[in-house]
């Protein structure tokens, strides 16, 4: 789907190429537009690796400095390394989870010979670093595929690896990273599986896949959405219908051995975890499970809590229900997507500072130029889709590989909705779980950029350049606030970098 819009929309062709416009007075020499093209293709080059340099110092600083997680994970690395087996949450907090990463850490560990704590922590932070530069990779590739114009690609890959939600987890010591990872490559795979038909990318989809739900429980709505692929192109496609069932019968055995030997401790994360368990939620009228998170259904879900946001620009873990914006899914995962400290945890990160408050409120300003692409990039791929379901009829479903992105946005968007409606609880809110489908919500911010960069230029190509600035600037604002946190960190721990 939006292959096809980045293919055949030659006006996204033009967007760089409006930059020529502002020399152009007579017609240029076929040797002028090469020695242009030439220079155009070398200033990308430039910008690129300056993105991915600050992006891998970023990372790099932050793990150096920080020993604190949002959750304990270490002490399920340390019961492992103890060779205590069958962990439950009556063991520790975390221990719920399916235990790939943490035994990762343990082998490594292991193979290092290191006693000390705080090195043991950092070598689990580095790991978690190396997997998100190799998610940074992969989201490229996959961004790359679509075959977009270069500013397009340009801009949404600088805001992929200058999030500071993406860069705070990949520095910590949290099974989060991995699950990143491997639901990347899955979601990466099946969509070139889909458009190739090779066994090789089945394969390393699968693999991946089944890395990822070995890792957290946040992988199933990707994990969903490819055997909804999977078993949409073997009812609709009679010429691979025997290969895409036997692939989606995989594909479901992998899933549920993955589910049912991981792990899981899904009896006690019901009994400890789940406070919203029994209360009801009723549409208006506020009820608090914990502490105030889901409180009503209007107050959770039809707010966005805007002005709120810029008053008090970071949380406050209290049972208190202020600021008002903790009680709105939508302005919480804004608040924590965009921000490093908002979150008001782990407690070394926490600041009250002035300077960290206002970054904050520039930082929520200029998202919105966030907010609208990525409204129009699904607006954009929700009428795509409907205008070939009405073109094609359903038959239209047995090509995954146009509309996959787009089922996993609104996969792990409904997973948000029921894991809050559920769980009701503030901690509940968490924006790092609908990480693992990064992949594609990078390729419809990218589908919004496109679409509004050709209606800006079109307008006006200083409407066009201003956007970009606008867009630039919030990637260098995200910046600001890391080396704040970085600086606040290094004075705590008596580290400077």
């Amino acid at each position: 789907m939006v292959t096809d819009h980045s293919r055949n929309g030659n006006e996204a062709k033009d967007i760089a190429g409006v930059s020529s416009s502002l020399s152009k007075c007579n017609k240029p020499s076929s040797l002028g537009l090469r020695n242009h093209a030439a220079c155009r293709s070398q200033l990308y080059c430039v910008a690129y690796i300056v993105v991915i340099v600050v992006a891998l110092f970023e990372r790099v600083s932050l793990t150096l400095v920080n020993r604190e997680a949002n959750d304990n994970h270490f002490e399920v690395i340390q019961l492992l390394s103890e060779n205590i087996r069958e962990l439950s949450m009556e063991d520790c907090r975390e221990c719920f989870h399916p235990k790939l990463y943490y035994l990762v850490c343990v082998r490594v560990l292991d193979g290092l010979g290191t006693e000390n704590i705080d090195s043991n922590i950092l070598i689990s932070q580095s790991l978690n670093c190396i997997s998100g530069f190799l998610t940074l990779i992969v989201v490229w590739l996959g961004l790359r595929a679509q075959n977009p114009e270069r500013l397009c690609l340009f801009l949404t890959f600088a805001w992929v690896a200058t999030n500071p939600r993406l860069i705070a987890i990949n520095s910590q010591v949290s099974n989060d990273s991995f699950c990143i990872l491997f639901g990347t490559i899955a979601i990466y795979f099946t969509a070139r599986m889909l458009r190739s038909d090779r066994i090789g990318d089945y394969v390393f989809a699968q693999v991946a896949l089944g890395c990822a739900i070995l890792t957290k429980g946040t992988s199933w709505p990707a994990s969903l959405a490819i055997l909804i692929l999977l078993s949409s192109k073997a009812v609709f496609r009679l010429e691979v219908r025997i290969r895409y069932l036997i692939y989606a019968g995989i594909c479901t055995a992998m899933i549920a051995a993955s589910i049912s030997f991981g792990g899981y401790d899904f009896e006690n994360y019901d009994k400890y975890a789940n406070l919203g368990k029994g209360e009801p939620l009723f549409f208006f009228d506020r009820t608090v499970v914990g502490r105030p998170g889901v409180i009503s259904i209007w107050d959770s879900y039809f707010t966005f809590r805007y002005v709120d946001l810029l008053k008090n620009p970071i949380n406050l873990r209290e049972q208190e229900l202020e600021p008002f914006h903790r009680s709105s899914v939508w302005t919480q995962l804004y608040g924590r997507l965009h921000s490093v400290q908002f979150d008001f945890h782990p407690k070394s990160w926490r600041t009250q500072s002035d300077i960290a408050k206002n970054t904050n409120r520039v930082i929520f300003v200029l998202s919105i130029s966030w907010l609208v692409v990525s409204m129009v990039g699904l607006a954009s791929c929700l009428l795509d889709f409907a205008n070939r379901v009405r073109l094609q009829g359903v038959h239209f479903l047995g090509d995954g590989e146009r509309y996959i992105h787009l089922l996993v946005v609104i996969g792990y968007l409904s997973f948000i909705v029921f894991f809050t409606f559920s769980y009701r609880d503030f901690a509940a809110m968490n924006v790092i779980y609908i990480f693992p489908g990064i992949l594609s919500f990078a390729i419809i911010l990218q589908e919004g950029i496109r679409v509004v960069l050709d209606r800006l230029f079109r307008f006006s190509k200083h409407c066009g350049w201003g956007f970009v600035f606008v867009f630039l600037l919030l990637c260098i604002m995200y910046v600001q606030g890391l080396e704040l946190l970085v600086e606040q960190l290094s004075v705590v721990s008596g580290e400077g970098i």
